[in-house]
Order: C-alpha cells, then sequence, then structure tokens
C-alpha cells in the first residue's frame, strides 16, 4: 500500500544510503566559521559571542529581549520560574508533549494538569482549556484559582508541537481572561510563524543536535517582558549579588550557553530563513505524494509550521504496514510520543 511513496522519496538518494528523520551534523564550512568567531575569545559563558546571538535571536523573532541558555530544559525552567511558578501550584500543558515540557514543572515543585489535544492535530485544545478553565476553575484577586484544590494556576505552557502552531488567539484570549501567564514552548518551533500574535510573548528555543539550528547543546529564553528576562538571566549565572565578591541573594543556576555554542549558532542564523523555506518546499513535494496514498500530513491551519519533521497520520489499521515499508526502504519513522498522563511519573496527577 506504501510502497510507491516510500519509492519516491528514495528517488534521487543513493541506493542503500539510510535516510534519518534528524540531520545531525554542520557543514565543514560552518564549522570553520564557528572557529573563527570564537578564535581569540573566552569559550566560557562571558565570551561576547552569547550576547551577540541573543541580540541576532532578538531580532529574527522581532522579540524584545533573549537570554541563551545552556539546554532548552533550562529556558523552560527560567522561563517558568521567572512568570511566578512555584511549588504547590498548577502548570497547564497538553498531554502531548515532549517529557521537558512536564518535568521542568515537577523540578519547580510544581504539578502539571494535561489537556486534551485537537481533533485532528496533536495541539493543545482550546475546547479543552476552556472546558476545564470554566468549569474547574475561578478567578481571585486577578490570579486563577483550581477551584477543588485551592491551588493556583500559575503558568499555561502553548506548545508549537514538531514545528506545528497551535491556536495561539483562543489560547492567549482564555490565558488573558483567568489572569494565567502563557510560556510559549517552541523547542520544535524556530521559524514557524504564526498567524497571531499576542502583545507580550515569552518563548522558549532548543538547539539540540536535532533541531533546525543546532549548537550541540543549548537554547533561548525570548520575551518582550525586560523585568522577566532580566529575573531569567541572574537567576541563570547563579544570582550573584551586584558590586559584591561571591556573594548571592538568591538560590540560582548555571543555565548560561557558553561562548563555543554561541559561535556555532551565530555562523547558522545568515541562512536560517532559507533553510526553513527549503524544509517547506519539500514538505509541499511530498504532500503531493501523499495523494490517494492513505497517508495523510498533520499540518496546523493556525500558522506556518517550520517543517522541522513531518507528522503523517495513516491510522491504526495500517500502522504496522507503514513502520515495516519505512524499514524495507531505509527511511526513519518513528511512532509519535506516549501522551504523558500515560507515563509512569504521571499517571496519578490530576
Amino acid at each position: 500500500m506504501f510502497e510507491s511513496f516510500f519509492q519516491h522519496i528514495r528517488s534521487g538518494i543513493g541506493e542503500g544510503e539510510f535516510l534519518p528523520i534528524f540531520d545531525r551534523f554542520l557543514s565543514q564550512e560552518s564549522l570553520r566559521s564557528a572557529v573563527e568567531l570564537a578564535w581569540n575569545e573566552e569559550i566560557s559563558t562571558r565570551g561576547r559571542n552569547v550576547g551577540l546571538f541573543e541580540t541576532e535571536l532578538a531580532a529574527f523573532l522581532e522579540m524584545d529581549h533573549a537570554l541563551c541558555t545552556n539546554s532548552g530544559s533550562a529556558a523552560l525552567k527560567l522561563g517558568l520560574l521567572s512568570m511566578g511558578v512555584e511549588p504547590d501550584t498548577f502548570v497547564l500543558m497538553p498531554s502531548m508533549t515532549y517529557i521537558a515540557t512536564a518535568a521542568a514543572a515537577k523540578h519547580l515543585g510544581a504539578e502539571p494538569i494535561f489537556m486534551d489535544t485537537e481533533t485532528e492535530l496533536p495541539l493543545l485544545s482550546p475546547q479543552s482549556l476552556s472546558t476545564f478553565l470554566e468549569q474547574e476553575c475561578e478567578v481571585r484577586a486577578e490570579a486563577c484559582f483550581h477551584t477543588q484544590s485551592g491551588k493556583r494556576i500559575s503558568a499555561l505552557i502553548a506548545v508549537h508541537l514538531l514545528g506545528e502552531v497551535p491556536d495561539l488567539q483562543a489560547i492567549y484570549t482564555m490565558a488573558k481572561r483567568f489572569h494565567i501567564p502563557v510560556l510559549e514552548d517552541q523547542a520544535q518551533g524556530l521559524g514557524s510563524e504564526p498567524f497571531f500574535e499576542a502583545d507580550q510573548r515569552t518563548i522558549i528555543l532548543s538547539f539540540n543536535g536535532n533541531k533546525i539550528l543546532k549548537t550541540g547543546g543549548g537554547g533561548a529564553l525570548l520575551s518582550n517582558n525586560e523585568i522577566l528576562i532580566s529575573k531569567a538571566r541572574h537567576l541563570a549565572s547563579y544570582a550573584p549579588q551586584r558590586d559584591a565578591w561571591y556573594t548571592y541573594d538568591d538560590i540560582g543556576y548555571n543555565d548560561r550557553m557558553p561562548a563555543w555554542n554561541a559561535a556555532l549558532g551565530r555562523v547558522q542564523m545568515s541562512g536560517l530563513a532559507e533553510h526553513v523555506n527549503g524544509r517547506r518546499s519539500r514538505r509541499e513535494d511530498m504532500k503531493a505524494l501523499m495523494q490517494n496514498s492513505g497517508i495523510r500530513l498533520l499540518e496546523s491551519t493556525h500558522g506556518l509550521g517550520n517543517a522541522w519533521v513531518n507528522a503523517v497520520s495513516v491510522g491504526l489499521e495500517s500502522q504496522e504496514e507503514f513502520l515495516k515499508a519505512a524499514k524495507d526502504h531505509q527511511v526513519e519513522v518513528r511512532p509519535i510520543w506516549t501522551l504523558l498522563h500515560h507515563s509512569p511519573p504521571f499517571r496519578d496527577l490530576l
């Protein structure tokens, strides 16, 4: 059933060559350019390439402020912490997401509450969110509380899953009504373009080795809120007290990005838009191959995705056949993640 599709996918690729989902390598030219940028510069987190990378990221995404971190997980944690997430509060998020999203809340002593996804897409369902907020929550003193437990809803995470854009207009409208700060998890979504943009946005990115822009390890927190970024930057460097040697005013973290990673990121910035557009073009070619194939591309209508990966639906009855055909043609295909509320660390949550 899927033979013709995978034969077309392999066309133009050498026989016997395995086709992976992710490109985990940088060109020799990019690596040489990164070395030149880092030459005679500190390789620590204080190197000037870190600040320059932050400036370039903020400009590319049209955000006011950026903080580069040593992982996307660190950016998630710092973003939530700077928004006021604290122990014994709830953080709302979709159940269909990578575990890092929920782990960040748990590491801060908060508990995730998992929302359902849209019917046709693995993205946060505005209807599920609305039902929960309307029926199980209340607003008191410009904050949202879970009525039964009395716990505060301290944040809402909107995930750009697999580079696809969630319904941000509906999400931000409800979050504003219920006084809940929103953090956009764009770990997989660099280069995606929402059709709706809020006045005040806070997003996180990941530059892991499998992402659109890769620095080996790294991430970023970006916001139009200067106070939030200033707090996160302070905590990311062990919260040093100003004008006092080795004196600290809070319990912080060692979460800053090293300058070498920033140099790797900088050399990819000039070609980033072209790279994303190229991926979109190849996706359009793939969509043409899916006509009458029994394969449906999962593509958001809420924005222009970055085509980081191509998520498809073939139906449960055809899944094993699809996976076998991919394996036979040496094309890497993986099932999507398990819903987090089915995972052992989260089964007993609300």
